[in-house]
């Protein structure tokens, strides 16, 4: 359904309604040019509407509506795609910087997509808990506990650069220099290091660029709250919207992780009195960036007495300099503390800092 529309005549638009009005249906998601979108992520343009047979569905529209070429972007956030935007051109060619313009624009509907869906998440009052498991060793934990004889817990998540997840793990049972060697060898890693040696278990820090359960459910827009990783395989427990399409989920899952399977699925309520409540609050107030670093110095041991890391151990690892990430701190610690300590009247009377 079309809610709004920029940059064209109205009539244009109204062609678009009359043609669905009178049964000759718009519908380019029959055609193979968007389906091979769809399949392949990547951009299909072509310079003529009419002589394309990828696009013949789009031709009784073009011809009233004037435009002669077409492009179709993948709607995608990460590996999630959400479909496709098609878009006609006046114009006898589509240019090679017009196509890279267009597929941001889908790039960035996707992630208001993802962050919609979190941010709905957040403020729901209740979710869907689901819990999926794999013994495939394409997924990355399930692969090293099975290749040390390892126990791998998730501390913590937290958003990193080009797409990135830097995971804080527990790990048990096996050496921590044996372990991360096979880590920061393996194609899906870009980092890696130890933050804490507890004696009987250690914490590590690895940033993944690549393929893991886990990390495909977080990019669905799920919110992961739990992770183990066995040499008999790996476990996820996540939460999603209580209106999400669960069984689309686990086929996305099973494209990577042919094994994958849903193990448990129940409705869980949240009240605004919950950590889950106070933190959607807080999270309406921070920066992406900010909370990022705010995670990230938390499960990396910053805050702790001795320091588990290094400012410039975790500007290292979130991919900004040091006087970024102090920055960040900064403020996302102010923040933090006027939501606990301060009064909704003091806090809105308060002092603002500025995001950059």
């Amino acid at each position: 359904r079309l809610r709004e529309s920029r940059g064209r005549p109205a009539d244009t638009i109204d062609l678009v309604s009359l043609a669905g009005a009178r049964g000759d249906v718009f519908d380019p998601g029959t055609e193979a040019g968007v389906d091979a979108v769809l399949r392949s992520g990547d951009v299909h343009a072509t310079d003529d509407v009419s002589a394309d047979p990828a696009f013949a569905a789009w031709r009784p529209v073009a011809e009233e509506a004037g435009f002669r070429a077409g492009v179709v972007v993948p709607v995608e956030d990460g590996e999630t795609t959400y479909g496709a935007l098609c878009v006609g051109i006046d114009a006898d060619d589509v240019s090679e910087h017009e196509q890279q313009l267009l597929a941001g624009a889908g790039r960035c509907v996707g992630r208001a997509i993802t962050i919609a869906q979190q941010r709905r998440l957040l403020l729901s009052d209740t979710v869907l808990e689901v819990a999926v498991e794999t013994t495939s060793e394409a997924s990355l934990f399930a692969a090293v506990a099975a290749a040390h004889d390892c126990e791998l817990e998730l501390d913590g998540l937290v958003p990193g650069v080009d797409n990135s997840l830097i995971y804080f793990l527990r790990l048990s049972g096996a050496p921590a220099e044996a372990a991360l060697s096979w880590l920061t060898d393996h194609e899906d890693v870009a980092d890696g290091r130890l933050v804490q040696d507890y004696g009987d278990e250690v914490l590590l820090e690895v940033v993944v660029t690549g393929l893991d359960v886990a990390k495909a459910v977080t990019e669905y827009g799920a919110s992961v709250r739990e992770m183990t990783a066995t040499p008999s395989g790996q476990r996820v427990v996540g939460d999603i919207s209580a209106n999400a399409d669960v069984r689309s989920l686990v086929a996305e899952l099973a494209d990577d992780f042919s094994d994958v399977e849903l193990v448990s699925k129940r409705e869980r309520s949240q009240t605004s009195e919950s950590p889950a409540g106070f933190r959607a609050s807080l999270n309406e107030s921070l920066t992406a960036k900010q909370a990022a670093v705010l995670r990230a110095a938390y499960h990396a041991g910053y805050f702790e007495w001795p320091r588990g890391t290094t400012a410039e151990e975790l500007a290292d690892a979130i991919g900004v300099t040091s006087p970024t990430l102090h920055n960040h701190l900064r403020r996302a610690q102010q923040k933090l503390l006027s939501a606990f300590l301060v009064d909704e009247d003091a806090a809105l009377g308060g002092t603002e800092w500025p995001d950059d």
